[in-house]
C-alpha cells in the first residue's frame, strides 16, 4: 500500500509538465477539487465525521500550501529539483521541534541533517532548467510538508479531515485562476489524473499503509518518490535534470534514509499511547 502510494505521488511531475497552458494556481485548484470529491466520498462511505480543531486546521493549511509550492517549483525548475527539495522536510521537522518544543536532535540526527543540507546546496544552483524562484518554492514545500507530519502527531489530529479541508482550501484559493483560464483536453486529463491518483488516492493508500506497517518502513518507502518522479518525467517528457541535480538528489535521498533510521528510538509515556491509538 505504501509503495502504491509512492507510485501515485510520483506522477505529479509528468502532469505538471504536460499542462503548460494552465498556471500553477489553476492546475492546483482543479486537482484539489477532484481530490476533495474522492476524499469526501470516502468520508461518507465510512461515516467519518469531519473534525475542526487546531491540529486539523494546521494540517489543512500545510496540505494546501505544500501542493501550491510544489507545483510552482516543478513549473519553474526541473521535476527532479522540485521533488528533491520537498523531501528536505525531515530537516525542517528536526529544526521546528528544536525551535518550538526544545527537542534537540541527537548528534547522529544532526549529522544526517547536515548531509541533507549539503545535497540541497548541490541541487539549488540556477541553470540547467532550474531557477532561484523554483528553488525557493521547493524549499518552501519542504517546510510545509514538515508541517503535514508534525500536525499529524498532535493528539487531536485527524488525517482525513485535514486532507479534505486542505484540498477544499487549495481549490477555493485557486478558483479565480481556474475560471479565467482556458482548459484544453490535455490539461483537463492532467487535472483529473492528479486529483484522483496523485493527490486523492495517494493519500488514502498511504493512510491505509500506515495502519499496517511501522512509520520508519513507510518513510523509507516514500523516499523512493524523488527517484520515481523525475524518472517518469525523463521517460515521458524528455526532461533530463543536470548532473548537479542528480548528484545532489542522491545525497539528499541517502541523508533522508539514514536520518529516518535514527527514528528507531523508543517513544516513552504519553507519546507512545498516542501512536498506539492512531
Amino acid at each position: 500500500l505504501c509503495f502504491a502510494a509512492t507510485l501515485a505521488f510520483s506522477i505529479g511531475g509528468v502532469c505538471v509538465k504536460a499542462s503548460p497552458g494552465l498556471s500553477p494556481m489553476a492546475l492546483n485548484s482543479g486537482r484539489c477539487f477532484v481530490a476533495a470529491l474522492l476524499t469526501g466520498a470516502v468520508c461518507l462511505l465510512r461515516g467519518h465525521r469531519i473534525k475542526l480543531n487546531f491540529a486539523v486546521i494546521t494540517g489543512a493549511l500545510s496540505v494546501c500550501l505544500t501542493g501550491i509550492f510544489y507545483i510552482f517549483s516543478a513549473r519553474l525548475s526541473t521535476a527532479a529539483n522540485a521533488i528533491i527539495l520537498q523531501y528536505t522536510s525531515p530537516v525542517f521537522v528536526a529544526l521546528l521541534l528544536w525551535a518550538f518544543q526544545g527537542q534537540k536532535p541527537s548528534k547522529g540526527k544532526l549529522l544526517w541533517v547536515g548531509v541533507v543540507f549539503c545535497g540541497t546546496v548541490l541541487c539549488c544552483g540556477a541553470g540547467g532548467g532550474n531557477s532561484v524562484a523554483g528553488n525557493l518554492f521547493g524549499l518552501a514545500s519542504g517546510l510545509t510538508f514538515a508541517g503535514v507530519f508534525l500536525s499529524g502527531q498532535m493528539e487531536e489530529a485527524d488525517a482525513l479531515s485535514a486532507c479534505l479541508l486542505g484540498e477544499l482550501l487549495a481549490g477555493v484559493t485557486g478558483l479565480p485562476f481556474l475560471m479565467n483560464e482556458p482548459v484544453d483536453t490535455a490539461s483537463l486529463a492532467c487535472i483529473v489524473a492528479m486529483g484522483l491518483i496523485q493527490t486523492g488516492s495517494a493519500y488514502l493508500l498511504l493512510s491505509a499503509g500506515l495502519a499496517r506497517t511501522d512509520p520508519l518502513t513507510a518513510n523509507l518507502i516514500c523516499a523512493l518518490e524523488p527517484v520515481a518522479n523525475p524518472l517518469w518525467v525523463a521517460l515521458l517528457c524528455g526532461e533530463i535534470p543536470p548532473l548537479r541535480t542528480l548528484l545532489g538528489g542522491a545525497v539528499v535521498v541517502f541523508g533522508v534514509v539514514c536520518y529516518q533510521k535514527q527514528q528507531k528510538e523508543k517513544i516513552p509515556g504519553k507519546a507512545a499511547a498516542i501512536v498506539q491509538r492512531k
